[in-house]
């Protein structure tokens, strides 16, 4: 569904009762604890171009779903994007430490001079923002 409404750029397709993010408000209000749902809803925000609030998806599902490797190669992606380069090189440097098979995000710190073997030490993610699974 989310992939339908980004491709006809619209929030609700013909036929459907609801809008994408109230499918997406009802799937967290099912799940409030599962980080993947909050990952998936910033995946669509992100590629939706409403980066802001996708950082702050990806941030609450950080919250439950620490040791997702996909979880921290999409974020490193979503940081990439903003030039946040320390922040994005920690997050894959956490996807690659967790098993992630892809090299993208990788490549893509190279080809911005960014990568290092070591992720900078100077950013941590500990700083995350409290859960609210409350809309």
């Amino acid at each position: 569904m989310a992939n339908i409404t980004r491709q006809k750029k619209t929030k609700r397709q013909r036929g459907v009762q609801y809008t994408i993010d109230c499918y997406f408000d009802r799937a967290i209000r099912f799940a409030p604890n599962d980080g993947i749902v909050y990952m998936i809803y910033g995946n669509y925000l992100f590629k939706s171009g409403e980066k802001q609030k996708a950082l702050k998806e990806f941030e609450i599902a950080e919250n439950y779903a620490e040791n997702n490797a996909n979880l921290h190669y999409n974020l490193g992606l979503v940081y990439l994007d903003a030039k946040e380069y320390d922040k994005a090189l920690l997050h894959a440097h956490k996807a690659y430490d967790l098993g992630f098979p892809l090299a993208g995000l990788k490549n893509k710190l190279i080809a911005a001079g960014k990568w290092q073997e070591e992720p900078a030490k100077a950013v941590t993610s500990d700083a995350k923002p409290s859960p609210s699974p409350a809309r």
